[in-house]
């Protein structure tokens, strides 16, 4: 009878011992998601991230834990953060998707992954599509340097051809008129003698 007596007690005292450890992390956890909302008000979002990510690590199974994790996701692709970060707000949903979440919970985390996924995928694009707009930019400088050096020797070798011609139009008319004076002189040889 008093090893029942015991085992009830022990087994009461753990239930309130185990009870009181759960308000005491959950009240700790609140203090601290205070501490980070304010954080996240006053716009210093990397504060804000760093204190979320602590209450998701050390205040495991409160009812806080998911909140602080998905905010954590959030505040990394808020757009007034500067410090964005895709692949961080992936990694903060991965583990938001691994906690005991409600199917709408889970379509929402499954959503959000997809769109900045594709995000991503629209940066490099934008990137690799700068780089090639920068490369272009630099061969259309070279092309032009070409371009010009080429009008310039056009317009010399137009400017050549041009007294190259009026030289051959001139020795053409001597040549006509020698051509003249020679049938002329061969016409008449007899008036000459």
């Amino acid at each position: 009878m008093r090893y029942i007596i015991i085992t009830i007690s022990f087994f009461l005292l753990t239930g309130c011992i185990s009870g009181m450890i759960d308000s005491d992390a959950e009240r700790g956890a609140q203090i601290h998601m205070a501490l980070a909302e304010s954080k996240e008000k006053s716009l210093n979002y990397q504060e804000a991230i760093e204190e979320y990510a602590a209450i998701s690590k050390r205040y495991i199974n409160t009812s806080f834990q998911k909140t602080a994790v998905l905010k954590a996701a959030y505040l990394n692709i808020h757009p007034n953060n500067p410090k964005i970060d895709y692949m961080e707000a992936l990694s903060w949903l991965q583990i938001y998707s691994n906690l005991l979440l409600t199917p709408e919970e889970e379509e929402n985390a499954l959503i959000l992954s997809v769109l900045i996924r594709r995000i991503n995928l629209i940066r490099n694009e934008k990137g690799k599509l700068a780089t090639l707009i920068k490369r272009q930019k630099e061969e259309k400088t070279v092309l032009i340097r070409k371009l010009t050096i080429c009008e310039t020797e056009l317009v010399s070798l137009e400017k050549e051809f041009s007294i190259v011609k009026e030289k051959l139009q001139k020795i053409k008319e001597v040549d006509v008129q020698m051509h003249k004076i020679r049938k002329g002189n061969t016409a008449n040889p007899l008036e000459s003698e």
